[in-house]
């Protein structure tokens, strides 16, 4: 009996919620994914409100509906489920369209009964009907779920054409609103949105910062192309280029308060016109600094968010799927301007667009002004095992040929192992007998920080005193015709 009683006391926390079906406005973030699209949507609580005792009101945040250049935008309206949301004690929630006309759903509502979901005029409506509850699955856990199925009527009864005529929404009992429409669009806007992930409880599609954006791996490969063209200029030159990055090294410092990446850097830059191409090769210090990072919340920012800077206003997406389900976000910076009392996009202004992914850093990038437009996007990663697009080229030494010839006259320099940690054994095929032949170690500056001459083929290199990055090995003898060059990346 005392083993019944336990059982019933630890189930009460999860049938209660399970009763009522009521938690569509919870705590934390709510994503909605547009349904076979890559654009997701989201729902904040900004602010709560008791107005009857027993209901609550809640309150989104603002958003900015996108503009032309005649129009002023509105900031006025919510995010995807509406700027306020009213819950009923009844279990009633009213939301509320951009006109402000009510939108009825019931969670309450028991099989096969019906509601007035919107009216459309004062003898026209569409009707709701919960039409099943059954077992579904909702971001990857099987959960009771509500279907209601949408319907034009007159007064009377008689069925109208409407756009919602067997439309349906779902309701999840723990996780609210697992189908639904843009609230804000309703009657005029069947897109319909899955439920794509929660904060509280985590699960799903979740939010993320700089750390997540710049949190690279030793061995992760990143391949663009870009492109720039003059603009207003005679004979306005276009360029196109190829790149790679390779992460050499890491060093987080403090608390993850900032990292350092050491990369190899190689890209390859072609004059349209002329067809002539500029190589360079070198490694570069990539640092990210959290704190001061943490000065900048347009990270932070939702979808369609309206944040006002002065006269500006950016505009905020948010994409999934794009990179193997990497979340992506778009910033398009000062995109509004407020102008004689209206936010519009100015015609003429500069764009300047990033690409912010999970993991990836900057993936794309989209800038225009009156002088030139530049963009540049990634081609190809490579993270662990995880792959994704085209290459640009096989590797570093394949796109710009940054070795020379490995075996000159017979000379020929291994390094084992390599990347050096510690120390590497050089071995040196086609020694030649009875010489000494110089060993230097080079930056990508030219400056030589290593020298020795040896007399065997092998030798121990010990890199002591020597930072992390990518260098290049030469082995010279007394003539031009004894060389080898190598390349060597010590972390």
């Amino acid at each position: 009996m005392k083993k019944t009683i336990l059982t019933i006391l630890l189930l009460v926390p999860f049938l209660l919620p399970a009763q009522h079906y009521k938690n569509i406005c919870t705590q934390g973030l709510t994503f909605y994914k547009v349904y076979n699209a890559n654009n997701l949507k989201a729902y904040r609580i900004d602010s709560i409100g008791i107005p009857v005792a027993g209901d609550t009101l809640f309150k989104s945040f603002r958003i900015m509906i996108d503009t032309n250049y005649t129009m002023c935008g509105d900031t006025t309206k919510g995010s995807i489920l509406g700027r306020k949301v009213y819950k009923k004690n009844n279990g009633w929630f009213y939301f509320f369209n951009k006109l402000n006309d009510t939108i009825f759903i019931n969670t309450q509502a028991s099989l096969n009964s019906t509601w007035v979901f919107f009216n459309l005029s004062s003898a026209t409506f569409i009707q709701a009907t919960l039409s099943s509850v059954s077992l579904d699955t909702v971001l990857g856990v099987l959960d009771s779920v509500k279907t209601f199925t949408l319907q034009g009527k007159r007064d009377n009864g008689q069925n109208i054409l409407t756009l919602y005529n067997g439309k349906t929404m779902k309701i999840s009992q723990h996780y609210g609103l697992s189908k639904t429409f843009n609230m804000v669009k309703i009657p005029n806007d069947t897109t319909w949105y899955t439920l794509s992930g929660k904060t509280h409880p985590a699960m799903g599609t979740q939010d993320f910062g700089w750390k997540d954006v710049y949190n690279y791996q030793v061995g992760d490969l990143f391949h663009y192309h870009g492109h720039h063209t003059a603009l207003n200029t005679s004979g306005g030159v276009s360029t196109t280029w190829i790149s790679i990055k390779k992460v050499l090294t890491k060093t987080i410092h403090g608390n993850n308060d900032s990292v350092t990446y050491t990369l190899e850097h190689c890209k390859r830059v072609q004059v349209v016109s002329t067809g002539v191409s500029t190589d360079t090769y070198d490694t570069i210090t990539e640092r990210h600094n959290f704190v001061t990072l943490a000065n900048d919340s347009s990270i932070l920012r939702m979808p369609d968010e309206f944040i006002r800077a002065n006269i500006y206003s950016s505009g905020y997406d948010r994409k999934i799927n794009n990179y193997l389900s990497r979340q992506t976000k778009e910033i398009d910076n000062d995109k509004y301007r407020y102008i004689n009392n209206c936010w519009v996009i100015p015609e003429g202004a500069s764009i300047v667009n990033d690409w912010y992914s999970v993991g990836l850093g900057v993936s794309e990038y989209y800038k225009q002004n009156s002088s030139f437009i530049e963009d540049e996007a990634l081609s190809y990663y490579k993270k662990g095992s995880e792959t994704w697009g085209t290459p640009v080229a096989t590797d570093c030494n394949t796109l710009v040929s940054v070795e020379e010839a490995p075996v000159i006259s017979g000379l020929q320099v291994r390094i084992i192992p390599n990347p050096v940690n510690i120390r590497a054994e050089i071995l040196i095929n086609g020694f030649p007998s009875n010489q000494k032949l110089d060993v230097a170690l080079y930056d990508f500056t030219g400056r030589m920080i290593y020298h020795n001459q040896i007399g065997t083929d092998h030798f121990t290199f010990d890199r002591s005193g020597i930072a992390n990055g990518l260098y290049i090995l030469r082995v010279m003898g007394a003539t031009s015709e004894l060389k080898a060059t190598a390349k060597i990346v010590i972390e």
